[in-house]
């Protein structure tokens, strides 16, 4: 403890350098391994032209583009303001899901620090075709959609967003049961919720 009590001011100096320096790395590779795992822009490419009409992004997820991971769990939260007996997803408008797709058609996928969504053409542009009453039918692209309800979809989400339920409490936990977020993105949602 000799430094502690006698250290003149030559060494006081190095040491708070020191501290400073090791902040500012500690700094640095924080804000670092956070851009590593959260990209500030990326879109994801697809190169079928079929997927690409379905999923491709058009730019409206860019600067206009709604929180993924908060969209997919408004049908469950909100489940009374759907359509009376509706399923709690999108296809609840009309919207048409494929095995294995997170979104339904027409809805494209940017990362933007967390991953964000937007509408393109084959919202309104693809549909259902089938043969028979019983058939599940296939997804037709490039025809005007028979089933969609843009507006009932636009009005469920004026709805939510009036609602007291849309809260970070409410929306972080239903994300969690769906898949859990990191505490990172938790306090990323805390601060963008009330924004929307």
């Amino acid at each position: 403890m000799r430094w502690a009590h006698g250290a003149g001011p030559a060494r006081r100096y190095h040491l708070a350098r020191t501290l400073r320096r090791g902040a500012l790395l500690l700094l640095v590779v924080g804000i670092g391994s956070f851009f590593l795992t959260h990209p500030w822009d990326s879109v994801r490419e697809i190169s079928d032209p079929v997927e690409h009409f379905k999923y491709g992004s058009v730019g409206a997820d860019d600067e206009n583009g709604l929180p993924l991971r908060i969209i997919e769990v408004l049908p469950t939260v909100f489940a009374d303001l759907l359509p009376e007996g509706a399923p709690n997803d999108l296809s609840a408008f009309g919207f048409i899901y494929e095995p294995g797709r997170r979104m339904p058609v027409g809805f494209s996928e940017r990362v933007r620090i967390v991953p964000l969504i937007g509408m393109n053409c084959a919202t309104c542009h693809t549909s259902v075709v089938r043969v028979s009453p019983d058939d599940r039918g296939y997804v037709e692209v490039a025809m005007g959609s028979t089933i969609l309800d843009l507006q009932g979809f636009l009005s469920f989400l004026f709805a939510v967003v009036d609602d007291p339920r849309f809260s970070s409490e409410t929306l972080i936990a239903a994300m969690n049961e769906v898949e859990p977020l990191s505490t990172i993105d938790t306090w990323l949602y805390k601060a963008l919720i009330p924004t929307m």
